[in-house]
């Protein structure tokens, strides 16, 4: 219609608009090429334009997850979304910025952005309790473990140093 194109859509509000009523996959995109480089890939490009550079800043694509509350007239609410950036596009050291947002209490929020210099949390980690076994037990330097007496970090491979943890008030 138009520009646009339907996929089972009579009505496309999209250049691409697929509407399915499967339970399970939605797009399926399947690659039966025999090498062991990436295949079937999805690439997302955001340019301004023919000749225009891109600039500190610039969001290129964004994956959005999208659904209804539960409103007693349900509104189309954007649950979470994947983010790229850049954050610095200089020529020959440029850097790039993934963000994975997610609503909290009603705004979608940043939880976790991961550029070159860092990973940025937006709430606090929930990190498993796990007791290594001994001080030599297997592990990889930066693991960081705990239990309910000890905090453990593995500072080279399969050795754990731990630190006494207790009460205060």
């Amino acid at each position: 219609k138009s520009d646009k194109v339907g996929v089972n859509e009579s009505d496309p509000q999209h250049p691409l608009h697929i509407t399915e009523s499967v339970a399970n996959t939605g797009l399926f995109i399947e690659s039966a090429e025999a090498v062991a480089v990436s295949a079937a890939d999805i690439t997302l490009y955001h340019h301004r334009g023919t000749t225009t550079a891109g600039q500190d800043s610039d969001v290129l694509s964004s994956i959005n997850f999208q659904g209804n509350n539960d409103a007693s007239t349900p509104e189309q609410i954007q649950f979470a979304e994947v983010e790229g950036s850049i954050v610095d596009a200089s020529d020959t050291t440029e850097d790039g910025k993934l963000d994975l947002k997610v609503q909290a209490a009603g705004t979608l929020t940043s939880m976790a952005a991961i550029t070159a210099a860092n990973i940025t949390l937006g709430a606090r980690p929930i990190i498993p309790t796990l007791t290594p076994a001994s001080a030599t037990a297997a592990g990889t330097a930066g693991e960081v473990a705990w239990d309910a007496n000890y905090i453990y970090v593995c500072i080279a491979t399969n050795t754990w140093k731990r630190v006494a943890i207790g009460t205060w008030s």
